[in-house]
């Protein structure tokens, strides 16, 4: 089903041309260790399994592995996490150790570590992947990495559009499909998307709470991370991504009796809305599907699916 406001016919545009660049995870720690310190993360929580293993590793024999948690510092504006672990004594009763403070009821003290997570040069996380769809192309300058039918021969990606139907109007509705032969790797024998395949990918098993990934129909990954502000994009952009009703508070866990406070696990919102440069607003579902693009000329678009795939426009 299509709606529109105004007779300038629907609009589609969904594929938006961003710049290319070369990318690296961008979390770091701050321990006070430069060898541990100089590494580089795609989540929090990667950070959180290298400082587990680096402490485990530091504490053994002498001391053994309780627990370790992060937790966002949710009075800090750029996104920052807190992490802690602790290693009672060797030999002792685990279950008599408090996990906060990694102290025993008997008065038997362990080891406790504390560090901070903070994100640096987002620009460069490798959850942001401008290199799959349209290859970049400087204008007035000989494009040398697009060959052949077209190839992108600085990434091997395969690129393709076919446009399938463009109505009239001064905003058509059209309908493209982009093939992208790396898009395999990204979404298992996904290599073709189309005009509206784009969603919202808040996965908290594979990127934590801490990063969300917009996935676009060409194939681009556009990542963005939470800070007390909001979802700031990981690029230098005017596009906005908005959690619509979002609930962002500690999770819980207990442990030997105490409770404290951890990352959160799950999202728990009504939805996105993002927002392009040009204009265009998207609408996503708690799920991430896309289910309505409203245009600066006032035509708005309703998506709707059936059986996990899409069944009208």
């Amino acid at each position: 089903m299509v709606s529109a406001s105004s007779r300038l016919g629907w609009a589609v545009g969904l594929f938006l041309v961003i710049c290319c660049s070369s990318v690296q995870a961008q979390w770091r720690t701050v321990t006070g260790q430069s060898d541990v310190d100089a590494l580089r993360f795609d989540t929090p929580e990667q950070a959180q399994a290298h400082l587990r293993n680096y402490y485990t590793a530091r504490e053994s024999p002498g001391y053994q592995y309780l627990i370790d948690w992060i937790k966002p510092q949710l009075s800090y504006p750029d996104g920052r996490y807190s992490f802690q672990i602790c290693f009672p004594p060797s030999g002792s009763t685990l279950s008599l150790f408090n996990p906060v403070t990694c102290r025993a009821s008997s008065g038997a003290s362990g080891h406790l570590h504390s560090d901070i997570l903070v994100p640096v040069d987002m620009d460069k996380t490798t959850l942001l992947d401008k290199n799959l769809g349209a290859a970049c192309r400087v204008p007035g300058q000989d494009d040398s990495t697009v060959v052949g039918n077209p190839i992108n021969a600085a990434t091997g990606n395969k690129f393709q559009v076919e446009t399938d139907y463009v109505g009239g109007g001064q905003e058509p509705l059209t309908f493209a499909r982009f093939y992208n032969s790396q898009l395999a790797g990204v979404s298992a024998g996904a290599v073709w998307g189309h005009s509206y395949s784009a969603f919202v990918d808040a996965n908290p098993q594979q990127y934590g709470t801490s990063t969300v990934v917009l996935q676009r129909p060409d194939g681009k990954r556009l990542a963005f991370y939470r800070t007390s502000t909001g979802w700031t994009p990981t690029w230098k952009t005017d596009e906005t991504l908005v959690e619509v009703n979002g609930v962002f508070e500690l999770a819980t866990a207990t442990l030997n009796g105490v409770t404290y406070s951890t990352a959160p696990t799950s999202f728990t919102n009504d939805g996105w809305v993002y927002t392009r440069s040009d204009g265009v607003i998207e609408t996503y579902d708690p799920s991430g599907a896309l289910t309505e693009v409203h245009y600066p000329g006032g035509n708005h678009l309703t998506l709707s699916y059936s059986a996990g795939g899409l069944a009208s426009l």
